[in-house]
């Protein structure tokens, strides 16, 4: 492993867009991978300053853990984070977040969130962030860039940057025990810094506050929301009349999402006075996110000027061997329609561009951002593929094609895993938990042989394998069974969906 990854996550202006940076260090050879989402949102702060929030999350897989005589898994993070004004004093913060976890082997189990707060003079900054796990510090990502923090010194109504969120409970009804970091304004938020959805998920969280209001009380006003595709066209839109109770407040509206088709989409918030007939309106704060939808596919949009972007793509100058080889692991994730699409030219041994052009289109399908020339979806999917190869090669296997590989590059991170019988003489097995998946679902794999052999022996996932007696059949007295088949055979399990 050679390089380290860091995405940021920042607002989108009218004036310009900064989604997803992207950065990758040179290190040496004994460096590891290292995923950090970091999300920026800008609110008023008290005396002309704002206040910069500054959210991340992180897989547990990004740290090295030591167990301890509790039988607890600790890791820690580290961060050093530097605001340099263009005139000014910098401001610095360096903090240390402890996590745990009860029972950790290596596979992805959870995902922690965090955040700190900055009171700054607005103006131009540059950040400097390094994250590091501290207790291997050879796993390190570092990263500078320019970033302007605005003033909310106006007279005029104001919407502040919108924050999406995993997780949003007002403070007064909340049973959970949360920690002050996630507190705002009478609600416990948990940012969402990926900015990533899917149908697990029927609704954007999201936590918006507005200012300047009082001049607003007479004649009335609305608060906007709609939603753009990548081509701006508008998809969906909200109207809502604000109850104005003082000169600023809180708007954590639930916006749903689900009839979206996948694919990377601009959320607007903003205000209109007087709401009947409006003359006014503020500027629009603008989120992007994506949303993935496995019911709906992506809607590809052809145009005549394709031949350009195509012969400018690395697909374009691939090998034949390098088109077969990624042609066969998209047909994992691919849309029905897709694999239609694809057997009327996979016979064409001699039709290369015929495939070139298929992967072309394939993920230009599913490009969060279609104005840079970065494919952020092409980007995700190769990095659940090296995660796959890490953790779930087995034998001569590549990760992607064992069970436990098809399903990551499929759904993703499961919710949660259960470990069951490790340390019985019946054979091991786990239980992947999808909660938002059609409503809960889950995937259950069983180790075979003694030799981390994972096996899909039921799921209650539409066009799954299905067989709810698996326990008769898979759970044997030994966990060491000579008689299983699969201990003795190497492992070779075909993608499903071919």
């Amino acid at each position: 492993m050679d390089g380290l990854i860091l995405y940021l996550v920042s607002e989108v202006t009218m004036k310009k867009l900064i989604i997803i940076l992207v950065l990758i260090c040179s290190l040496n050879l004994d460096a590891k991978n290292l995923i950090v989402d970091i999300g920026l949102a800008q609110f008023m702060g008290a005396e002309d300053k704002t206040v910069l929030d500054f959210s991340y999350s992180f897989a547990d897989t990004n740290l090295h853990f030591v167990y301890d005589s509790d039988g607890i898994y600790n890791g820690e993070i580290y961060f050093d984070v530097l605001l340099t004004p263009t005139s000014g004093t910098a401001q610095r913060a360096r903090w240390i977040m402890p996590v745990s976890v009860r029972d950790y082997n290596g596979s992805f189990q959870e995902v922690f969130f965090g955040k700190q707060q900055f009171s700054l003079n607005p103006g131009e900054y540059k950040i400097d962030i390094l994250v590091m796990d501290h207790q291997d510090t050879n796993t390190r990502a570092n990263i500078e860039f320019s970033y302007n923090v605005k003033s909310f010194i106006s007279n005029e109504p104001m919407v502040s940057d919108i924050q999406l969120a995993q997780l949003i409970e007002k403070a007064s009804e909340t049973k959970r025990q949360w920690t002050d970091m996630f507190y705002r304004n009478g609600y416990y938020v948990v940012p969402k810094p990926t900015a990533t959805f899917s149908d697990q998920t029927r609704d954007l969280l999201q936590y918006t506050e507005l200012y300047n209001l009082k001049q607003l009380k007479d004649d009335g006003a609305a608060l906007i929301y709609e939603v753009y595709d990548n081509s701006q066209t508008r998809v969906l839109d909200f109207k809502k009349k604000l109850r104005i109770v003082g000169n600023s407040i809180v708007d954590v509206e639930p916006i749903p999402i689900d009839t979206l088709a996948t694919g990377a989409y601009f959320f607007h918030v903003f205000i209109q006075s007087p709401a009947d007939n409006p003359n006014f309106e503020t500027e629009h704060s603008i989120r992007k996110f994506y949303y993935s939808n496995s019911q709906k596919k992506p809607e590809t949009k052809q145009y005549f000027i394709e031949n350009l972007p195509f012969e400018k793509s690395e697909f374009a100058v691939m090998s034949e061997e390098t088109v077969e080889d990624m042609i066969e692991k998209c047909l994992l994730i691919a849309e029905a329609r897709e694999k239609e699409t694809y057997n009327t030219i996979k016979g064409k041994k001699s039709d290369l561009k015929a495939k070139q052009r298929f992967l072309f289109r394939f993920w230009g399908a599913r490009d969060y951002d279609s104005t840079t020339a970065h494919n952020d979806g092409l980007a995700d999917f190769r990095y659940r593929l090296k995660y796959c190869e890490d953790f779930f090669t087995f034998g001569k296997t590549p990760g992607w094609k064992t069970d436990k590989g098809y399903v990551t590059l499929k759904y993703g991170n499961p919710s949660r895993i259960d470990h069951e019988n490790r340390y019985s003489d019946q054979n091991p097995y786990e239980v992947w938990h999808y909660d938002n998946l059609y409503s809960g679902t889950y995937f259950i794999f069983v180790e075979k042989g003694g030799l981390k052999n994972w096996r899909l022996v039921h799921s209650t996932v539409p066009g799954e394998l299905y067989y709810p007696e698996w326990q008769s059949l898979h759970l044997r007295e030994s966990r060491f069974d000579t008689n299983d088949e699969d201990h003795f055979n190497n492992y070779n399990t075909s993608p499903k969906g071919f």
